[in-house]
């Protein structure tokens, strides 16, 4: 089966916005499981780092419709992240043995669309590795984010 490059971004766009409609639209959604997971590493989630974060995420995605052809390179990175994201959800449920916010379209959407893109994208091989790893580095920002405040707020006070 073949689907080209430019299909692969509109599908990670739409998967995209499916994805965080699953997390924020469910009652009892996400962002009172991330504040939970945040809370237990000392960290402080707030409703604004949410949308900032989904912001920054959004804007990513729609650069890669932005992007293409010029660079495969960045849409297999933020197709990465929606993988590593895919990963993740799948084992919090699993921990929690109970239905994590995001799921649906993690198993559904984001994970068969990391392993087809890794094969459709035309890249070499060292740079598909590259752009996993630049993708597990994007999946660290919101951490890093709300790790930056926390030093702030313990500096200042």
């Amino acid at each position: 089966m073949f689907i080209s490059p430019v299909a692969l971004i509109w599908i990670l766009l739409i998967s995209s916005v499916l994805h965080i409609a699953e997390e924020f639209l469910r009652p009892g959604g996400f962002f009172r499981e991330y504040r939970i997971m945040m809370k237990a590493i000392g960290l402080d989630a707030r409703p604004r780092d949410m949308v900032f974060i989904n912001t920054l995420f959004l804007s990513a995605v729609v650069s890669t419709v932005i992007a293409l052809p010029a660079s495969y390179f960045w849409a297999l990175s933020v197709i990465s992240l929606t993988t590593v994201n895919g990963i993740l959800h799948i084992g919090k449920t699993i921990q929690q043995k109970k239905y994590f916010p995001g799921l649906a379209t993690a198993l559904l959407l984001y994970l068969p669309l990391g392993i087809v893109s890794f094969f459709v994208l035309p890249l070499p091989a060292t740079a598909k590795l590259l752009a996993a790893l630049t993708g597990i580095g994007l999946h660290a920002v919101p951490f890093l984010i709300l790790l930056v405040r926390r030093f702030r707020k313990k500096k200042a006070g």
